[in-house]
């Protein structure tokens, strides 16, 4: 009988900690949901980017105004890698553009892709949260006074290419 007690009682509170790691991933969950609206005045507002804003957190410091484009991209997404394989094709047709990968940093000791030469490669996770990045791959163009002037999601190279082409 005091074995039965004394399993029943170990089950019981193993029982336990689950449920407490399940109420701990849901109020995370409840917590980022709730991060991605704002709260104005009577209204509610989805978070995000908004053109002609100053940009949030600016990567580097500017170089002479020049405008930058930003691409946020993940090393496990194809489409990503695929994008950032034509990036040094920018740099003849839009020479006053520098353009930076954004990623997420990795875990010590993890191997990263590697990026084409002319391409500059930044992993900063902060830089992510900062811009509201959720889905991926997404580029940002900062005008040379540190204003968003387009962002959004990127289909295919050539989408991208056309919103460069509108700004610049």
């Amino acid at each position: 009988m005091e074995t039965f007690l004394l399993i029943s009682n170990l089950v019981s509170w193993i029982f336990i900690f689950i449920l407490l790691f399940a109420v701990y991933r849901l109020a995370k969950m409840v917590n980022e949901f709730l991060h991605r609206f704002r709260i104005t005045g009577d209204r509610v507002e989805k978070d995000a980017l908004q053109t002609g804003q100053p940009a949030p957190l600016m990567p580097v410091e500017e170089e002479s105004g020049r405008p930058m484009l930003l691409v946020f991209a993940k090393d496990d997404c194809k489409v990503c890698q695929t994008l950032i394989s034509y990036l040094p094709e920018f740099q003849p047709k839009f020479p006053e553009l520098r353009v930076l990968v954004i990623a997420p940093a990795l875990a010590a000791g993890q191997p990263g892709k590697a990026v084409p030469d002319g391409v500059t490669l930044l992993r900063n996770s902060r830089m992510i949260q900062e811009y509201r990045i959720k889905e991926y791959p997404y580029f940002v163009l900062i005008s040379a006074q540190g204003v968003i002037a387009e962002h959004g999601i990127v289909a295919s190279y050539e989408t991208m290419e056309l919103n460069i082409r509108r700004f610049l």
